[in-house]
């Protein structure tokens, strides 16, 4: 073959690669060829043609322009030195792509020696083939031949061979659903939100998504909380892609609800209220902001049911996009039904005069809501101010701001059922014996100091009568003596004084009654108590003595020791302090049973109404009525007008004992006799 041939054949490869530069890609494919039968001979056989494949398995670039490849080698074989004629041969050749087979049919011959070869061959077809693996077309065309060199030259090879552009199948597009909005917490699965719609692509074409989160924190208007950038990427068979973008943004604008809060309520002061609070729940918050409020409203018990205040609390909830639930409140009252209590309430009581009734208690009060309030307190009386068959009720009461009250009461009942005491009553007649010179009296000065006291009534009704022995009833208050008060004077004989008391309840005392005798003059000596009543010093020294006449006894069993002991006790009484009541009695009688003593040891005569001994038992004891009794009896004794007679050169003279005689009497016959000292002189 001429060199312009072959020139000619490498421009019209050169033209089809450039024919299909524009569709091949990058990326490689797989390729092998069988060429069959694959030698073509002469008819001597000795010249001839090898188609050899060398090209199995091959793998290959699909360049931007095309890639070219050979399909076989030729080589010439040829002993002869002169031109042989070879074929012409048919042959088949195979070229798979990828696995796709294209089979093209061709004859190859012309003539060869052991220099030269003008070998020719045909291919058919001869124009662009077209074979599809998965997502890539393949176009192949015919694109070279170069004669095989001089027979025998293995180093410069004919080749037939291929240009290949590759081609993509169109990838798929894409189209994305539109833009959403969704309430929080909002479903973005894209069966709510949307799916692409995809047109060609190689086969089957599957879609995929990435999401990218943007947390706006609501920052933005209309309450975004959430932006999703969604990615949508549409992949065929072929691994084309087309992607789109959908962005989701997910609002809050729904407030949380508050549920589950305290039901109002009633408390007793002084309670402090206790709420309970509701829970909030919020699609999109799971821990919105709870804040409350509380009202205090005061009623001052104003309405039913003591209600004194009321607090009322009210709770909202924001979550985190600022949205403000509906607010929800308990209220809880609160009341004070309760009273106060009193304290010091004092028991009830019974006295006998009005002025023993107690003063009024103090009683106090405190109540539970209030603290301490103030106490009233109202006194009535059945008898006001008497001691008779009065009752006192005294009522306390507290009440406290909302008008809960309490009270308590105390009765005291007064009433007087103690009768009078007649003070003074004499227990013995009160016998007065008329003595020279005194005896043309009708009468004899008395003292007299009867009266009454009582419990409740200072001023008792006493009544003194006073029946006279010519049978006439008087006062008493008429024979009062106008020369010595407190004396009355009352006429010779007997008088009988009965003394009443009544006080204003209308008790009365028992009735005192004695009689007042008046005696009239006798003859003879009268018994003297005066000098043995204050000189027991010189009786007992004279007793001691013997000084007495002898012959003369002493009746009873008077101790004259015990006699002047208790007369000494009561004089220093006298001169340290006041007697009291019955060291005064005792007093008395003990000066009355001395004289009496005397008179009997001296004078031999003794007393016939009353035993010494049972007056020595009244005087060591306490009733002071019967030592007054024994005194009035001892002293009606020793001022009896007996007549006497002493021994000649004793005393001197006849008629009552004379004290001074009889002092001097004790003087003269007692040696060593004791000045008495001035308590008793």
């Amino acid at each position: 073959m001429s060199k312009a041939k072959i020139l000619t054949k490498w421009l019209s490869a050169l033209s089809l690669l450039l024919l299909f530069a524009g569709r091949s890609s990058a990326q490689s494919f797989t390729y092998s060829t069988t060429v069959s039968p694959n030698v073509c001979t002469s008819i001597s056989t000795n010249s001839g043609v090898n188609l050899i494949d060398t090209h199995g398995d091959v793998t290959a670039s699909c360049l931007a322009g095309g890639t070219d490849i050979v399909l076989f080698n030729t080589t010439t074989f040829s002993s002869s030195a002169s031109a042989e004629n070879v074929g012409p041969c048919g042959y088949t050749l195979t070229l798979n792509i990828n696995g796709a087979p294209i089979v093209y049919n061709g004859t190859i011959g012309g003539t060869v020696s052991s220099t030269t070869a003008n070998i020719s061959t045909s291919i058919t077809p001869s124009g662009e083939q077209i074979v599809q693996v998965g997502c890539t077309i393949f176009h192949v065309t015919i694109n070279f031949i170069v004669p095989p060199p001089p027979p025998n030259n293995t180093t410069n090879q004919g080749a037939v061979g291929a240009h290949v552009v590759c081609e993509q199948v169109p990838g798929p597009m894409i189209t994305c659903p539109p833009d959403v909005t969704l309430e929080c917490p909002g479903n973005t699965d894209p069966g709510n939100t949307g799916t692409p719609t995809t047109t060609g692509g190689c086969g089957s074409v599957t879609l995929s998504h990435t999401d990218t989160t943007e947390n706006l924190d609501c920052t933005l208007a209309g309450h975004a909380k959430t932006r999703i950038t969604r990615v949508w990427t549409a992949t065929d068979e072929g691994g084309q892609t087309a992607s789109c973008t959908q962005t989701i943004t997910i609002v809050d604008t729904t407030a949380p609800t508050l549920s589950g809060q305290g039901a109002d309520a009633t408390i007793e002061c002084p309670a402090t209220p206790t709420f309970t609070p509701p829970t909030a729940s919020d699609l999109c918050d799971a821990s919105p902001t709870i804040t409350f409020t509380d009202v205090t409203t005061n009623l001052d018990c104003t309405l039913p049911g003591h209600a004194k205040q009321t607090v009322t609390r009210t709770w909202v909830a924001t979550d985190s996009c600022g949205n403000v639930s509906a607010p929800v409140s308990q209220t809880i009252t609160i009341v004070d039904t309760t009273p106060p209590v009193l304290s010091g309430c004092p028991d009830n009581t019974a006295v006998q005069c009005i002025g023993d009734v107690p003063g009024a208690a103090t009683v106090t009060a405190l109540d539970n809501c209030d603290g301490p309030v103030n106490v009233t307190l109202v006194e009535t009386q059945s008898n006001p101010g008497s001691s008779c068959n009065n009752t006192i009720t005294r009522v306390w009461t507290a009440t406290d701001s909302c008008g809960n009250s309490s009270s308590c009461t105390q009765t005291i009942t007064v009433n007087d059922t103690t009768a009078p005491n007649i003070t003074n009553c004499p227990v013995a007649p009160i016998v007065i014996q008329l003595v020279s010179p005194n005896c043309d009296a009708t009468n004899a000065s008395v003292p007299l100091n009867v009266g009454a006291t009582d419990n409740c009534d200072p001023n008792p009704v006493v009544t003194r009568s006073v029946l006279l022995p010519n049978g006439t009833t008087v006062d008493l208050s008429t024979l009062a003596d106008p020369a010595v008060p407190g004396n009355f004077l009352f006429p010779i004989g007997t008088s009988t004084v009965t003394v009443t008391a009544v006080d204003a309840c209308g008790n009365a005392a028992t009735v005192c009654t004695f009689t007042v005798v008046v005696k009239p003059c006798q003859g003879g000596a009268t018994r003297t108590q005066g000098f043995w009543a204050t000189h027991v010093n010189a009786l007992q020294a004279a007793l001691a003595a013997g000084c007495f006449p002898s012959g003369l006894s002493c009746t009873g069993t008077l101790d004259i020791n015990t006699l002047e002991a208790i007369f000494f006790a009561q004089v220093g009484q006298n001169c340290t302090g006041k007697r009291s009541p019955l060291g005064q009695a005792r007093l008395k009688l003990a000066q009355q049973l001395i004289a009496a003593y005397a008179n009997c040891c001296v004078l031999g005569t003794c007393p016939t109404t009353f035993n010494l001994s049972d007056a020595l038992a009244a005087l060591n004891g306490t009733n002071i009525s019967l030592i007054n009794s024994f005194q009035s009896l001892a002293d009606a004794f020793n001022n009896s007008g007996d007549s006497i007679g002493l021994t000649p050169g004793q005393l001197t003279g006849v008629g009552p004992a004379n004290p001074q005689q009889a002092k001097s009497l004790a003087t003269k016959t007692a040696s060593g006799c004791i000045d008495p000292g001035t308590c008793y002189q």
